[in-house]
C-alpha cells in the first residue's frame, strides 16, 4: 500500500504568499476545482482525524468530469499527516447520481464542500495553494519522503502555520459553529 506524507498549511494572506512564490520562482502547472462529498458508514460513528471516507467530483482540469471514491487510514506524526491509501476507485455514474449512490451504500454525508486548486512547481518540488469551502486558503504539501516534505516547507517558511487536521476535519468545525 503506498504511503504519502503530508501537511496543510494555513495561508492568511493569499496575495502576498502568491507574490512570493513568483519571486521565489514558482510556476503554476494546473488549475483544477472538484466537490468532495465527506461520507461515513450510517451504522457506526469514526473520527475523520484517523479515517477518511470521500467521492470526489471533479468539476475542472486535467481530470473533469471523473467521480472518485477513496478510502485513507491517517496516522500523525507531529503535524505530518501520514496516509496509507486503503483504496481509490473511479465510479461510472452519472453526476446527478451521486447522492443516491452514497444512500445506496448506506452512508450518511458529513460535508459537502467544494475546492479549487492550483499545482506549482518550484525547483523540483511540488505543492498545491487550494481555496476550500468554509475553511479559506490552504497549502498542501504532499510528498513520498520526509526529506521532501521538509525541504518544501523550509522553502517556501510556513512551517508556523501547519495545522494538524484533515480537510474534512477543519469544514466540520467551521460548519458546526454555525
Amino acid at each position: 500500500m503506498p504511503t504519502e506524507k503530508e501537511v496543510r498549511i494555513q495561508i492568511k494572506d493569499v496575495t502576498a504568499f502568491k507574490k512570493k512564490l513568483k519571486k521565489l520562482g514558482g510556476k503554476c502547472t494546473m488549475k483544477y476545482s472538484c466537490r468532495d462529498y465527506v461520507c461515513e458508514p450510517k451504522i457506526e460513528h469514526w473520527n475523520p482525524h484517523f479515517i477518511n471516507l470521500k467521492i470526489r467530483q471533479q468539476l475542472t482540469g486535467d481530470r473533469k468530469g471523473i467521480i472518485e471514491m477513496s478510502f485513507h487510514k491517517v496516522k500523525w506524526v507531529n503535524k505530518v499527516k501520514i496516509t496509507t491509501l486503503g483504496f481509490k476507485a473511479t465510479l461510472d455514474i452519472p453526476k446527478n447520481k451521486i447522492k443516491e449512490f452514497i444512500d445506496l451504500m448506506n452512508w450518511k454525508i458529513l460535508a459537502i464542500y467544494s475546492r479549487t486548486g492550483e499545482h506549482y512547481k518550484l525547483k523540483k518540488l511540488d505543492f498545491t495553494l487550494e481555496k476550500i469551502q468554509h475553511a479559506g486558503y490552504l497549502l498542501e504539501v504532499e510528498t513520498s519522503k520526509m526529506k521532501d516534505l521538509k525541504k518544501t516547507i523550509n522553502l517556501l517558511g510556513e512551517k508556523d502555520h501547519i495545522i494538524k487536521k484533515s480537510v474534512p476535519e477543519i469544514v466540520l468545525q467551521e460548519l458546526n459553529k454555525k
